[in-house]
């Protein structure tokens, strides 16, 4: 895989070269960040762990970015936004004390996709989400490795992820 080189609006120069086993942090007050494709913005995938008010020195990595497998997922995930249209990414990037933190008082994945920046939480907003054939079929076909259907009353979205897996990995969220 290539270097990934995007103009970096926070910074003089113009263009900043990533490679896949950097660490950015994205800065907070700069909503997008840097344009990855066409329609994503790094700012999407960022850990949501400054939104809690915490320190890194708490544990909390203030909003760091893993590039390393976001540039697969992005790819990935622009691809699916050409056949649903427009995506929501409600939660990208975890470092592990959010992630700890989103899961409360029960044990979280260690394995979870989020912490290698592989995965994305995400809702169409112009197209619903069924648990079919059809949508599975497509979402492998595209690069999709596991899939997470949370389709119950609290809302529609889906956990994707690009982990590499001999097979695809599939579950259900309870509603």
């Amino acid at each position: 895989m290539s270097d990934y080189v995007a103009k970096c609006p926070y910074d003089n120069e113009p263009g900043v070269t990533l490679t896949h086993s950097d660490i950015i942090t994205i800065a907070h007050h700069e909503e997008s960040g840097v344009r990855l494709t066409r329609n994503f913005f790094s700012g999407e995938f960022a850990c949501n762990c400054p939104k809690l008010g915490r320190a890194p020195a708490e544990g909390f990595c203030n909003g760091a970015l893993r590039i390393d497998n976001l540039m697969r997922l992005v790819d990935t995930l622009q691809r699916l936004r050409w056949q649903w249209g427009p995506l929501h990414i409600s939660s990208g990037f975890r470092c592990w004390a959010y992630h700890e933190h989103l899961y409360g008082e029960k044990r979280p994945p260690i394995n979870s996709a989020h912490l290698v920046g592989a995965a994305a939480d995400i809702y169409p907003k112009d197209y619903e989400i069924k648990h079919d054939d059809e949508t599975r079929s497509l979402l492998i076909r595209l690069g999709f490795r596991g899939i997470g259907w949370r389709l119950g009353a609290s809302g529609r979205s889906i956990h994707l992820d690009v982990m590499e897996r001999e097979q695809v990995t599939e579950w259900e969220y309870a509603s």
